[in-house]
């Protein structure tokens, strides 16, 4: 085998595929490593990342500027070329239409359909280097050898150019805002407005290939020649570098605990702790490819459903806290409303509810807030919170129950729900979104540990959708899954049913 400078994709089955220097992609099998078939492109190298389809295909570009379209085994369905004598390393992306867009050095952005044949193409007026993004409204992002991030509309009109100091070889990412990050050659890391107006640059002492990825609390992560890897804040303010030894040209990984994983010329692969931040799963676009197993292909724009409020009820107190995990991502900062609810579910005939919940809510190991007695802290001012922000029920006049109002960061918080006099029962725990208005940031997923299995220790999850329109979610129901982080006494055999309404 010869070198290696794709990038690999993983399929939904675990396989891993990549190009080689000798013109082959290569199929492995994720878990033994083994060779399950080998494609010979015809062309002396292939270096560009394959890019996985909705329906298993895996497009690559090979070293003679040709795409070809595979299937899962590695059989050839088509191919089609560019018409450019130039070599091409960068990678394709597919649109949430499974339009298939490709950049080359012959001045023209290539749309396909899934079959091969052309949609549409467009000069440009120069030569595609980077590998294409996407934005959430089907804007088609390039860096030209003219110096400009190009930006064309999903129908093929350029909209706007930005001219940087040098070359564009990294692909642009995409922030929750529609931000555009991009590095150049001139050693200078640019954020670009969507509708192409600056934001701001960052000087650094030399020039950036590797592309950026962007967490969910909004840091941007990308490497530079200068042997550090870099994160921004959101306002492109340094956070904090980490040295290698030699060139960064890797582009970050960030995994769903939010480690970094991320490659130096030095010969090492570096894996930085981060802060638990996982990629932004509300940018259209976080990282090179899309996602961290490099499919390539972007996610239908939800239609415009979002989550208002998410709450589990489940025993609690005693040794058994109940803890719920959410997620904020976006862009800025919003108000949540966070309550631990024991005594006004007795309104609800809820057997055994805990008599004094009391609330803490936790992000990066440090609480943020605290709350035991909601009426001693807020007094009527809780109520009107609730009644002008669609709260689904208001708290008793009692002021056992717990609840507190956050002005919070995206990032992961935790919020954990103890018994302030010892005792053991029935509790909720809820997240309200307070401005569902303000799009810039939204709850994302929740994630609730308790003890569960039948009768009265069921655990119940509920969550309320806004909006004008549907919302696809994943909902998943987690007992042995939880061996592998030393959780014991997990469920074995968890069963999972959803309702709608009041069923």
């Amino acid at each position: 085998m010869n070198r290696v400078e794709s990038s690999p994709a993983i399929g939904a089955d675990g396989t891993i595929y990549f190009g080689c220097g000798d013109g082959n992609l290569y199929a492995l099998d994720g878990k033994s490593g083994s060779l399950k078939w080998t494609f010979p492109s015809g062309a002396a190298e292939i270096f560009s990342s394959p890019t996985l389809g909705p329906d298993g295909t895996i497009y690559v570009v090979s070293s003679d500027l040709v795409l070809h379209a595979l299937t899962s085994g590695g059989v050839q369905k088509w191919t089609h070329s560019a018409g450019a004598l130039l070599a091409l390393d960068s990678s394709v992306a597919i649109g949430s239409d499974g339009t298939i867009y490709v950049g080359a050095p012959d001045q023209n952005v290539y749309a396909l359909n899934p079959d091969s044949t052309e949609k549409w193409h467009t000069g440009v007026g120069a030569a595609l280097l980077s590998s294409p993004a996407i934005g959430s409204d089907g804007t088609i992002y390039f860096g030209g050898d003219d110096h400009n991030l190009i930006a064309i509309a999903s129908g093929g009109a350029v909209k706007w150019r930005y001219l940087a100091g040098d070359l564009i070889l990294a692909e642009p990412s995409v922030a929750a805002d529609g931000t555009v990050y991009f590095g150049s050659l001139d050693g200078k890391f640019y954020a670009v407005n969507p509708d192409g107006s600056s934001k701001w640059t960052v000087k650094l002492p030399a020039p950036v290939v590797s592309t950026a990825a962007v967490r969910a609390d909004g840091t941007i992560i990308f490497g530079a020649n200068d042997y550090l890897v870099h994160a921004l804040n959101a306002d492109g303010t340094p956070k904090w570098t980490f040295a290698t030894k030699d060139l960064v040209e890797s582009s970050p990984v960030i995994a769903a605990d939010g480690s970094i994983y991320v490659g130096s010329f030095d010969g090492n692969l570096y894996s930085l702790n981060g802060t638990i931040a996982p990629l932004s799963t509300f940018s259209s676009w976080p990282m090179f490819n899309h996602d961290a197993v490099h499919t390539g292909r972007v996610q239908a724009a939800t239609t415009g459903g979002y989550l208002v409020n998410l709450s589990t009820i489940a025993q609690a107190g005693g040794s058994s806290n109940l803890i719920a995990g959410f997620v904020v991502q976006g862009s800025a900062t919003k108000r949540f409303l966070i309550r631990a609810v024991g005594p006004s579910l007795a309104q609800f005939n809820v057997p055994n509810p805990l008599a004094d919940p009391a609330v803490s809510l936790v992000s990066a190991g440090t609480e943020i807030g605290a709350n035991d007695n909601w009426s001693s802290t807020f007094g009527n001012s809780l109520a009107v919170i609730s009644a002008t922000q669609g709260v689904t029920f208001q708290l008793g006049s009692g002021e056992k129950d717990a609840a507190l109002v956050a002005a919070l960061a995206p990032a992961n918080y935790t919020a954990v729900v103890t018994s302030a006099d010892g005792g053991t029962g029935v509790a909720l725990v809820e997240a309200y979104d307070l401005e569902v208005n303000a799009p810039a940031a939204r709850l994302i997923n929740i994630s609730t540990r308790a003890q569960s299995g039948s009768g009265a220790n069921v655990l119940t999850a509920g969550l309320v959708i806004g909006g004008s329109g549907t919302l696809r979610l994943l909902v998943r129901a987690v007992g042995p899954g939880l061996a592998q982080f030393g959780v014991s006494g997990f469920l074995t055999q968890p069963m999972m049913r959803v309702f709608s309404g009041q069923t």
